[in-house]
């Protein structure tokens, strides 16, 4: 992913990193019983990893 070039020449990058982490929501607002609950959700950003949280509820991605 590269930035455009008003944000390469402003912010000195040539690519933007993804950071990947799972996180643990629980969904109360739902229509359905079904529907609600514990559920992870996939969350992407190009903060860099020393500024996306790991621990309990953002985990590292894993591929298995």
């Amino acid at each position: 992913m590269t930035p455009n070039a008003i944000d390469a020449e402003a912010l000195g990058v040539r690519a933007w990193r993804i950071s990947k982490r799972l996180v643990d929501l629980r969904y109360s607002a739902s229509v359905t019983a079904a529907h609600r609950g514990n559920r992870e959700e996939l969350l992407l950003t190009t903060l860099p990893p020393s500024r996306v949280p790991v621990n309990d509820r953002f985990r590292p991605l894993t591929l298995i």
